[in-house]
């Protein structure tokens, strides 16, 4: 097992085997009673009040010559909740997920509501002048294009029908903004074991930290060569078709930073469009998170430290106009097509 995730298993013997690396307890001799609810270590060692061994609600006490540790057991599956958006996509992500396991809940972060005022001067600290007119330009490009319209048909062409709607409506609850107080009220409350990220903003070390097994992260792109925003824009401008993909990596509150687990390069067709190309990169990267997502709870996900020499960060910042333009008109004349020799997959095993 890495040092990315902590072990899913949460059963009494991995607790006895485990324990004595709780810095406190010196003595391995561990006894269990039959009720399956307490363990007894032998140790003079100083009380300490909580530890993480992997499981819930952990409380120690001296009695005695013992220390005795109280604990609640993981359920049979460990509670894996969801945190994502709700667009077309993140909904195929999540029934995709749903399909092979059991979520608990999905929480959908709609974002942080700003005011007029407080989105302008957002705006005006983030981007230049030349930057603004830039944004503004590509603005009234996308409108004028009815990008809205050609990426909803071509997604559904890729994804399927079935990203129109969550499947588990009944699992679902929105915030506004995952790191606020609000949000992290709703990821407290659902107690998670696993935590698994798609599609949102960077999620902040407090709500990362609730998750007791870990928290992974889906990115459509191909990490470390393309990390931040826009990652299937950048390799098709670049001439990088085969590095248009998706990764499966440990979510941190870097930016797509943490050990990465699964990567692959996306299929293209000849006749796909930006948003399809998109949506293919939406479709690997669910097949991969469910293969990530059964190695975690199996303590069979074993990573790989990205180096962050290589590649590159994109931000929102990067994109011009021309770019844009360049990109599109790659698509017209059918110019972007996968190079089957270079296609890449990657899983990194013990």
């Amino acid at each position: 097992m890495h040092d990315g995730l902590r072990s899913g298993t949460g059963r009494l013997g991995w607790i006895i085997h485990h324990a004595p690396r709780v810095p406190e307890i010196k003595d391995s001799y561990a006894t269990a009673s039959r009720s399956g609810t307490t363990l007894r270590l032998l140790s003079t060692a100083r009380t300490s009040a909580r530890h993480d061994l992997g499981c819930r609600d952990i409380v120690m006490e001296t009695v005695g010559e013992y220390r005795m540790l109280e604990f609640e057991e993981w359920s049979n599956s460990p509670r894996i909740v969801m945190i994502t958006g709700g667009d077309l996509e993140h909904r195929y992500v999540a029934n995709r997920i749903l399909e092979e396991f059991d979520i608990v809940a999905i929480i959908v972060d709609s974002g942080r509501r700003q005011s007029r005022t407080e989105r302008i001067r957002y705006l005006t600290r983030k981007y230049k002048a030349r930057q603004m007119f830039s944004r503004l330009m590509l603005r009234l490009t996308s409108v004028a294009l009815r990008d809205r319209a050609h990426r909803r048909e071509q997604l559904t062409a890729v994804l399927g029908n079935s990203s129109h709607e969550f499947i588990r409506s009944d699992l679902v609850s929105e915030v506004a903004g995952i790191n606020t107080d609000a949000g992290r009220a709703v990821v407290r409350e659902t107690s998670p074991d696993l935590l698994l990220i798609y599609g949102t903003g960077i999620v902040g070390d407090r709500v990362l930290g609730m998750a007791r097994i870990g928290a992974l992260n889906l990115h459509t792109g191909m990490s470390p060569e393309y990390r931040g925003v826009d990652c299937v824009f950048w390799p098709v401008y670049n001439n990088d078709v085969d590095l248009v993909g998706a990764t499966i990596h440990q979510c941190t509150s870097a930016v797509d930073g943490g050990e990465i687990y699964e990567r692959s390069a996306a299929q293209i067709e000849s006749d796909d469009g930006q948003f399809a190309v998109f949506g293919r990169c939406v479709e690997k990267g669910a097949e991969l998170y469910v293969d990530a997502i059964r190695r975690a709870l199996t303590n069979s996900l074993v990573g790989y430290q990205q180096d962050p020499a290589v590649g590159r960060e994109y931000q929102a910042t990067d994109m011009r106009l021309r770019y844009d333009l360049y990109v599109r008109w790659l698509f017209w004349r059918g110019k972007v097509s996968a190079r089957p020799s270079m296609s890449q997959s990657h899983r990194w095993a013990e």
